[in-house]
C-alpha cells in the first residue's frame, strides 16, 4: 500500500502497535486529525508465539500502511525514509533501537504498567500481582535509550481488588493508557506536553519473565502468596503450575473467600 501523503495542519505519525490494546490505540489515534499515519508496525503473526494477547492487525491492511516484521532493527530504514514527527510505541514489548529513537522530533512516546521510576524493568503486570500490590499506575513517557528511564508526562493510578486477575488488571491499565492519551495527545502535538525528569536513585527493577518461573514452590509460600502467583500466571498467561511426579499441573483460577464468623 502507498503510504499516506502529509496533509496540512497534522504531523507524521508511526505507530509500533502490539496486543489488543494496539488496536484500541490505533482506532484512538484515527480520531484526531492531527495525526496523519504514514505507518503501523506489528510483529508477522508466525513470530508471535511467545507473545500472550497477541493481536493480528490483518483487518487494517487495506486502509493503513501496516508492516509486519520479525524484529525491530529489520527497519530502521523504513523509519527513517518516512521521517515521522512522532512515533506511539503501544503494546510493543520489544526493545526500539536507539537509531529509531533519535528520529522523530516529537519524540517516541509510550506507557509502563507501573508506578516510575520505582517499578522498571519486565512482567510489570505479573510482578504487581505477586508482590500483592492494592494498587499501581500506568505511566505515559518519552523514550530513551534506557529502558523505561525516560522523563514522564503523566501517570493514572489504578485500584487492584484482592481477587483481579492479569487479564483484569490488564483491562485496567488498556482503559488507563487511552484515558491518559487523551489527555495530553494535543499538548504533545503542540509540544507542551510535561517533561518530568526520572530520579534514578528510585529506581527499582523487575526482570522478565519466562516460563521456568511459572512453577509454584508451595512450601515457600503462605496460601495469600500462592493466591498471588495463581492469578498473577492466569490467561492470558500460560498459568502457574505446580510439579507433582513427573507431571505439571497447572493452576488456572484461585479466590480469597471470607470466612464467616459465628
Amino acid at each position: 500500500m502507498a503510504l499516506h501523503k502529509k496533509s496540512n495542519g497534522t504531523i507524521d505519525t508511526i505507530i509500533f502497535a502490539g496486543l489488543r490494546v494496539g488496536k484500541l490505540y490505533l482506532e484512538l489515534i484515527r480520531n484526531y486529525y492531527e495525526f496523519n499515519i504514514r505507518g503501523v508496525i506489528v510483529i508477522d503473526k508466525k513470530h508471535s508465539e511467545k507473545i500472550y494477547g497477541f493481536y493480528d492487525f490483518t483487518e487494517y491492511e487495506e486502509i493503513l500502511p501496516i508492516k509486519k516484521i520479525k524484529k525491530t532493527t529489520e527497519i530502521i530504514d523504513y523509519v527513517r525514509k518516512i521521517n515521522p514527527d512522532i512515533i506511539f510505541s503501544v503494546g510493543w514489548s520489544k526493545i526500539i533501537p536507539s537509531e529509531i529513537l533519535e528520529i522523530p522530533s516529537k519524540g517516541v512516546i509510550g506507557f509502563h504498567y507501573a508506578k516510575l521510576p520505582e517499578r522498571r524493568g519486565g512482567s510489570p503486570i505479573t510482578w504487581t500481582l505477586i508482590h500483592g500490590l492494592n494498587e499501581t499506575f500506568v505511566t505515559m513517557i518519552y523514550y530513551s535509550e534506557k529502558v523505561d528511564a525516560g522523563d514522564i508526562i503523566g501517570e493514572s493510578k489504578i485500584k487492584i481488588d484482592k481477587n483481579d486477575t492479569s487479564k483484569i488488571l490488564l483491562a485496567k491499565c488498556e482503559k488507563a493508557v487511552i484515558e491518559l492519551s487523551k489527555e495530553f495527545l494535543k499538548k504533545l502535538v503542540k509540544g507542551t506536553a510535561p517533561r518530568i525528569p526520572q530520579d534514578d536513585t528510585k529506581a527499582f527493577f523487575t526482570k522478565r519473565r519466562n516460563d521456568n518461573d511459572d512453577e509454584i514452590h508451595i512450601e515457600k509460600l503462605n496460601p495469600i502468596e500462592i493466591h498471588n502467583f495463581i492469578r498473577a500466571l492466569s490467561e492470558p498467561y500460560p498459568g502457574a503450575f505446580i510439579k507433582y511426579k513427573n507431571y505439571k499441573i497447572y493452576l488456572k483460577s484461585s479466590r480469597i473467600i471470607e470466612q464467616k464468623k459465628d
